[in-house]
């Protein structure tokens, strides 16, 4: 399992495992986001900017080199679409379109982090009313 962009990283990895067919499957978490950049940035108590994008095609990409790139953008179609990313004797990435918005949880709660958190939303904030 991967979020989208931490896929998109070691593209290396990716056509090594196409090139010798691998059969490496991958669950991929489609957010247009890098949340644990952003989670560790609100940690710090800053605002994330910077960590968002717009999807990047991955399954389209990965039917470009070879593997069996399938995307899922409703929860109901789940089932049937990852059968041929499991049936894929290669290396087979399968992309769910997840909720951008969903809570990132730190391994460990610390006061710390809910105080970054805390200074990290109250910048939101001020920036937001500052831009009105």
């Amino acid at each position: 399992m991967s979020g989208d962009r931490g896929f998109s990283m070691p593209r290396g990895d990716f056509l090594t495992l196409v090139q010798y067919h691998l059969p490496v499957k991958v669950v991929l978490f489609i957010n247009s986001a890098l949340r644990m950049v952003e989670l560790e940035m609100s940690v710090s108590g800053l605002p994330a900017h910077g960590a968002t994008y717009r999807d990047p095609g991955l399954a389209a990409r990965a039917r470009a080199a070879g593997a069996c790139g399938v995307r899922v953008a409703k929860p109901e179609l789940l089932t049937g679409a990852s059968k041929p990313v499991f049936r894929h004797p290669g290396h087979a990435p399968g992309g769910v379109v997840t909720d951008p918005a969903a809570l990132s949880i730190p391994p460990k709660k610390r006061v710390e982090t809910v105080t970054g958190r805390v200074r990290s939303a109250g910048k939101i904030v001020w920036e937001a009313k500052r831009a009105a």
